[in-house]
């Protein structure tokens, strides 16, 4: 796998390290990441690179239509992005690789645990989500009341559902857990 030069995170990097290495054994041709902010944003085309740069297709499902809007406004390709809520299945396709990152904790635990049966057959060969390492406190940011955070997440409760996890220490305002599984 080629992989673009990019000022890359130690949190992308934990996508960049499982994808190249998944990859070796299993192509991804598909990538689906659910949830995006800002088009504008450099630092945020970090995993659209690594999916242009190996011929990956790629989508993005955003609940808040803002966000979507802006995006196409901004340049992003408009048959590549579309307003879709990742609990509600229906509103997005499969892929081989689906990405919620920094999402989990956006919804109520419960809640997502009900639907993460349903949410894991829309991923084909590999599913990831990141968010940080237990309860992050974050109100609505952006005019979005999307980004409050309600829930907080440990590797115990990844390890519990079958999913393995890297923690990328001191990443922001705490630690980060990136969690995944083969499906």
């Amino acid at each position: 796998m080629k992989i673009p030069n990019h000022p890359y995170t130690g949190r992308e990097i934990t996508v960049v390290s499982l994808v190249n290495s998944f990859n070796d054994t299993n192509k991804i041709s598909s990538w689906l990441n659910i949830g995006f902010r800002n088009w504008t944003d450099p630092r945020s085309h970090w995993w659209v690179k690594l999916c242009e740069e190996n011929n990956i297709d790629w989508k993005i499902t955003e609940i808040f239509k803002p966000n979507v809007d802006d995006s196409i406004a901004a340049g992003c390709p408009p048959d590549q992005i579309c307003q879709g809520d990742i609990m509600n299945t229906d509103s997005y396709d499969s892929a081989d690789l689906l990405i919620f990152w920094h999402g989990p904790e956006h919804i109520i635990k419960e809640d997502f645990l009900a639907k993460l049966p349903e949410i894991e057959k829309k991923a084909k060969k590999l599913i990831i989500f990141g968010m940080p390492d237990g309860f992050l406190p974050q109100g609505e940011c952006y005019g979005n009341e999307w980004e409050e955070h309600v829930s907080g997440w440990t590797k115990e409760d990844w390890h519990t559902l079958g999913y393995k996890t890297l923690l990328v220490e001191g990443s922001g305002p705490g630690n980060h857990i990136t969690a995944y599984k083969e499906v």
